[in-house]
């Protein structure tokens, strides 16, 4: 029983007499999904984590996922093996992993679904038999809660007779997009702002998935997405759509479980499991097509090494058997069954599996592993020995080697091997890694290199070669050389008692055809440089992430969900998407299909000082903080013809300085400060656009009182916008902002905040004269605590801007012109460590919005 949830809700835990009784109760952070999928030659990611009917666009419950690449269990970080973009579902490998297109990848996670919440209820129970035998009963429902969802009665009666129901994505509305023409029985895509018919109507539509529609997605001139009728024979391979879509109904999970474990002699036991699931695919129904009841059992005899002098023999039987509709919670084997079988993740009936398993152990030395299995799927029978040996010695500080065989109608074998050589600091060690299919493929990899480690420093180098092969098309039985590889890679760490500490890592690989000719070239760097010492006032950290590869291109593209439900709104005067919580527009980011040989550039410096740890008193009440971020991707450059033009997909530059000035024991801070910042963005289809903003700020906080505080904030700032031929409005603005207030807590459980602001800026919109704008208002801020648990937040914002209509966002801090009135409140409560209930009032009446309420 793998299962493993991440849960919201309620754990108990009872032992009484020996008896353990567990009982979980709440509701699951989202849906059970596993991938198996091989990699891509030269592609370290993204990988995308889909739903169960392979939609992309969902969210990754964060730490929920689990990793394994050919085998091996992997770790979340930039420095370590894999990261993952949650919000976007896309897992990328660092360069510490070079992925094949036989690279074998396996993940399980959780993934967010709005369908309908799932409830998660688990109970246990565990005890002893006797003085020699454990035993674990354990239960668990996982289902959908289809009491609370956004079915109406109709769709729940339609659901007691089938197992989909059509839910109509049209909706007649004057602010339509689409106009539906009765001749021809389709809708025509006509954005708002375009003319029609006076005999026509405006409809809403939402499509959805199909794999018999009519409709195909395209992105519009204006970067929107939008769906186009194509008749079926001219739709090729492309994904298909419907106006509106098809629902699922809840389903359900339930499974039962018995384990046990006794132990019939010194060093032999015998360990049981037996399983019975129910899957019922439609809650709602009482067919029994729409229930599928499967058990499972699985019975393991182990004997632990009986010595025999020198000699050290143990064994293992085993048999397992599945039933066909058999559903387990979640992975019920071994991570890489599939691949050492050689089987694809395909149902074929009931399945069984009987293996006998000896262990030898020579001396403290050599340990090997002999392992004889059958698996039976269906009809079809399939027979493995798989061997293992590992040694350890003087010379030869570590070898090992696994060899798997496979017989079936194609044989399949696989054969991973490794050897250490010496003791000392310096070791030399090779590696082996042969897979061959008959009448398919074969791949030998070899990797030759040493680790040297001494003074708390290491140094690894490494070179390999790689040759895949393919069978021929004239005489399956011969291979032919497809490609050919080589791979260089060095480590270098470092920790120093002075405080430094250093970590390099390069990695590069390139392939060639079978005809000499480069097909891929990929290099990748990273550094770590980092300095802490307590008694020296520096402190640095410094990262830099470098790789060259294919990748595919991307673009930005917006879709229209209503207002108040997305994340940007587009303003016409602009004639761009701006970024609004209450707008209507959410953005995705979507492969073009065309891939080059670019660069991804990533880095990030920190440095700061802290001058009360300095000699020069004067100045001890003082510190120094910088900070830059940086971040590109686009072609290869060299710093003396670096450019930014349609090749760059993107280049993001942040820096900041900051001096904060406090004396020991008092409550006033100063702050002084000022940001650059550059936004170069080539993602859009419809050309480049670039933003750069410089700022120049003061921000101040003097007590009086003992709970009160004066606080005040101003900066001066500049900001140009400028796209390819003046796509979007051009524009240069320059201005001042200020706030002025107080701030306090009337007791411990009551804070406040007050301020009264001034904004004025200068804007040059394309070729038009500049304009001068200001804006006058009050803010309010109070955080009321009830007891430990709980607080209830409020805001209000009133502002008089005197403007005009398009003022751009950069203005004002993107208030509206004339009349802003802004409120919300929030509440929120804990109910033990890890569950919360949250509750958020909004409202807003300015010239974009009219009295817009949001819940």
């Amino acid at each position: 029983n793998n299962n493993r949830r991440n849960i919201v809700g309620i754990k108990n835990n009872i032992n009484r007499n020996n008896i353990k009784i567990r009982t979980i109760i709440g509701q699951s952070k989202g849906k059970y999904n596993r991938v198996e999928l091989k990699g891509s030659d030269g592609k370290q990611g993204p990988y995308f984590l889909p739903s169960k009917d392979g939609q992309r666009n969902v969210i990754i419950s964060a730490g929920s996922e689990t990793v394994w690449l050919n085998g091996q269990k992997l770790t979340r970080g930039e420095d370590r093996d894999y990261t993952i973009d949650y919000t976007s579902a896309e897992l990328t490998f660092t360069p510490k992993h070079l992925i094949y297109f036989d690279s074998d990848i396996d993940i399980e996670y959780q993934y967010s679904e709005s369908t309908y919440k799932t409830n998660y209820v688990e109970s246990g129970l565990e005890g002893a038999i006797g003085e020699k035998g454990q035993y674990s009963i354990s239960y668990i429902d996982e289902r959908d809660n289809s009491s609370i969802s956004f079915l109406s009665s109709d769709q729940k009666t339609a659901f007691k007779e089938n197992d989909i129901v059509y839910q109509s994505g049209v909706v007649q509305d004057s602010l339509g997009d689409y106009v539906y023409r009765s001749e021809r029985f389709l809708f025509i895509f006509v954005p708002f702002n375009t003319q029609i018919l006076t005999d026509e109507v405006r409809y809403s539509v939402t499509f959805s998935p199909d794999p018999t529609g009519e409709y195909v997605r395209k992105i519009s001139d204006k970067n929107r997405i939008y769906y186009e009728f194509v008749f079926t024979d001219e739709i090729d391979n492309r994904q298909r759509y419907s106006p509106g879509r098809s629902l699922r109904p809840p389903i359900s999970h339930q499974l039962l479980q018995f384990d046990s474990n006794i132990s019939l002699s010194k060093g032999m036991s015998l360990s049981t499991e037996g399983a019975f699931s129910i899957e019922q695919n439609n809650l709602f129904s009482n067919r029994s097509e729409s229930r599928e009841n499967g058990n499972a059992f699985r019975m393991v005899l182990n004997q632990k090494a009986i010595s025999l002098r020198k000699i050290q023999l143990g064994f293992g039987l085993e048999y397992w058997q599945n039933s066909s509709d058999f559903q387990s919670l979640s992975r019920d084997r071994s991570v890489n069954f599939n691949e050492s079988w050689d089987v694809m993740n395909v149902k074929e009936g009931g399945e069984s599996m009987s293996s006998l398993r000896t262990e030898i152990k020579i001396g403290s030395g050599l340990k090997s592993e002999i392992d004889f299995s059958r698996l039976a799927r269906g009809d079809q029978k399939r027979d493995r020995t798989e061997i293992d040996l590992n040694y350890q010695g003087k010379l030869i500080n570590s070898a090992g080697m696994r060899w798997n065989k496979v017989q079936s109608e194609i044989g399949f074998q696989e054969l991973d091997g490794y050897i250490r050589l010496f003791n000392g600091p310096l070791t030399p060690y090779v590696t082996l890694v042969h897979e061959m299919r008959q009448k398919s493929y074969r791949f030998d990899d070899i990797l030759v290199g040493f680790d040297l480690n001494r003074n708390n420093r290491s140094f690894s180098l490494g070179v390999g070669q790689r040759e895949d092969q393919s069978a021929s098309f004239n005489d399956p039985t011969k291979m032919e050389t497809t490609q050919t590889g080589k791979v260089f890679q060095a480590d270098y760490k470092s920790h120093r008692a002075s405080g430094w500490r250093q970590e390099w890592m390069y990695r590069q690989r390139i392939q060639e055809n079978d005809e000499g000719e480069k097909q891929n070239d990929f290099n990748s760097m990273r550094a770590a440089v980092n300095y802490r010492d307590r008694k020296s006032p520096f402190q640095l950290d410094l990262v830099l992430n470098s790789q060259t590869s294919m990748r595919e291109s991307r673009a930005v593209v917006y879709d229209s969900i209503g207002v108040g439900l997305g994340h940007y709104r587009f303003d016409s005067q602009l004639n761009e998407y701006i970024s609004d919580p209450n707008g209507a527009y959410v953005a995705h980011t979507v492969f073009t299909g065309d891939r080059r040989h670019g660069l991804q550039l990533d880095g990030l410096t920190r440095f700061s000082i802290d001058f009360s740890k300095w000699k020069f008193n004067r100045l001890e009440n003082w510190k120094y903080r910088f900070f830059n971020r940086m971040d590109y991707h686009g072609p290869a450059f060299s710093l003396g013809n670096y450019q930014l033009n349609n090749n760059v997909q993107q280049s993001r530059l942040n820096m900041r300085n900051e001096f904060i000035y406090r004396k020991k024991g008092s409550q006033d801070r100063h702050l002084i400060w000022n940001q650059f910042t550059m936004n170069f963005n080539g993602l859009d289809t419809r050309g480049w656009e670039t933003r750069d903003r410089i700022e120049y700020g003061i921000e101040s906080q003097i007590g009086f009182q003992q709970k009160n505080h004066i606080i005040f904030d101003s900066n001066y700032h500049k900001t140009r916008v400028e796209s390819e031929n003046d796509r979007i409005t051009s524009r240069y603005i320059n201005g001042f902002y200020s706030e002025f207030g107080i701030k306090g807590r009337s007791t411990n459980q009551f804070q406040w905040e007050i301020k009264a602001i001034y904004y004025t800026d200068i804007i040059e919109l394309g070729f038009y004269e500049s304009k001068t704008v200001d804006a006058n208002g009050i803010k309010t801020h109070w955080t009321q605590f009830i007891g430990k648990d709980g607080r209830i937040e409020g805001n209000m914002e009133y502002y008089l801007a005197n403007g005009f209509e398009s003022m751009p966002p950069e203005a004002l801090k993107g208030v509206a012109n004339k009349q802003t009135i802004r409120a919300n409140i929030m509440a929120s409560m804990f109910l033990g460590k890890s569950l919360s209930v949250n509750a958020t009032l909004f409202y807003i009446d300015d010239d974009r919005y009219d009295g817009f309420i949001k819940l």
